[in-house]
């Protein structure tokens, strides 16, 4: 019902109720009287209705967040040396193990040759060593000895071969150069940074839900989510992991949600809004949003029942869109204020309308 429609209604009992008294005024004392004994009629309060249904809620919970690479590392230089090569450059992609940049290594395979020269002769004691005790010209504790010696040569030889390959700066998984730190010729300090990579095939989304909302999320719950840097293209994800505390300062759970981009189309630093579905509830108590009012902490609805408004407390649940869940306070098939309950009372007399439709609202305001 439109509110020009609601208007007409109303000037139209207005009218007839100043005709049927003017005609009782002309009637005679008896009428008059019986009138007069009458009490007057009170109009109900104009007021929108919703029935309260039941149905199948599958809310969603709304975050924002920034993405990030789930596997990002800062490469430090392990040998100190001047960087004598440089073999990627800022957005290049590189593969596990591929050299990222060389150091001067001739220091290193200098010592290499020393102490692998040191072993050979070693391990040649050892054999000679062997055929001495075979025949018992030499004690089993000189044997031993020499053996012991060898061992520990060649563990200096792997450790000289490890401080060679150091001098090559590699990549410790599949990714992209995402900084450059290092340039030719420069002198570098043992544990100074060298480059940034970043894998762009995982990234990942940290969203706080709160306790109350947690507990209907777990992992692998779906997420959809969008980027405003890309306008127009709905994204899938999932909910890796659940914080198993609650932060005591904010009431919130930490959510890790895990993106899967493969194709590359988005990057890391990119502002995401997402949307967390909970746990499908299939036969809920749904009521609109707007019959429900908040006082002091407390919430409440108006129900319509024999032409007068009750006033009923309620405890909601979830919300999905326009709808929330009733867990107490009204029943499927109750119809409930949606419009006109700020200034009802419980009791007070009611004229209940239909909710006024999007297409009837356009036609009022265009006329």
């Amino acid at each position: 019902m439109t509110l020009n429609t609601l208007h007409r209604r109303t000037a139209l009992a207005i009218v007839l109720a100043a005709t049927v008294a003017g005609l009782s005024g002309c009637g005679g004392g008896a009428t008059a009287s019986v009138a007069a004994q009458e009490a007057p009629v009170v109009p109900g309060t104009p007021v929108e209705v919703a029935a309260v249904e039941r149905g199948v809620l599958a809310p969603v919970y709304l975050a924002t967040a920034t993405l990030e690479a789930e596997r990002e590392a800062v490469l430090l230089a392990e040998m100190p040396g001047e960087v004598v090569s440089i073999e990627v450059e800022e957005g290049d992609r590189v593969v596990a193990g591929q050299v990222l940049a060389r150091i001067d290594s001739a220091k290193q395979a200098l010592e290499l040759r020393r102490v692998a020269t040191e072993a050979d002769r070693m391990r040649h004691d050892v054999a000679r060593n062997q055929r001495l005790i075979e025949r018992q010209m030499i004690s089993r504790e000189a044997f031993d000895r020499t053996r012991y010696e060898a061992q520990t040569q060649a563990a200096v030889v792997d450790l000289a071969r490890l401080d060679l390959d150091k001098t090559a700066i590699r990549a410790p998984y599949a990714g992209v150069v995402t900084r450059r730190f290092v340039k030719h010729g420069q002198w570098l300090k043992k544990d100074e940074q060298a480059f940034a990579i970043a894998d762009f095939d995982v990234l990942q989304a940290r969203i706080d839900v709160p306790e109350r909302s947690a507990a209907m999320i777990h992992a692998g719950a779906p997420v959809r989510f969008e980027a405003d840097a890309i306008p127009g293209r709905a994204f899938a994800a999932r909910v890796q992991r659940m914080a198993p505390v609650v932060d005591r300062a904010s009431g919130t759970l930490a959510a890790v949600v895990e993106v899967d981009n493969t194709d590359g189309a988005l990057r890391p630093g990119l502002f995401v809004r997402l949307g967390v579905n909970y746990e499908r509830i299939a036969d809920a108590v749904l009521a609109p949003r707007a019959a429900v009012v908040e006082d002091d902490g407390s919430r409440h609805v108006f129900v319509v029942a024999d032409g007068k408004a009750q006033r009923r407390a309620v405890r909601i649940g979830l919300a999905d869109g326009d709808r929330v869940q009733v867990l107490d306070g009204v029943a499927a098939g109750e119809q409930v204020v949606v419009v006109g309950q700020a200034t009802l009372t419980d009791g007070a007399p009611v004229l209940p309308l239909a909710p006024v439709s999007p297409e009837s609202k356009a036609t009022t305001a265009a006329l």
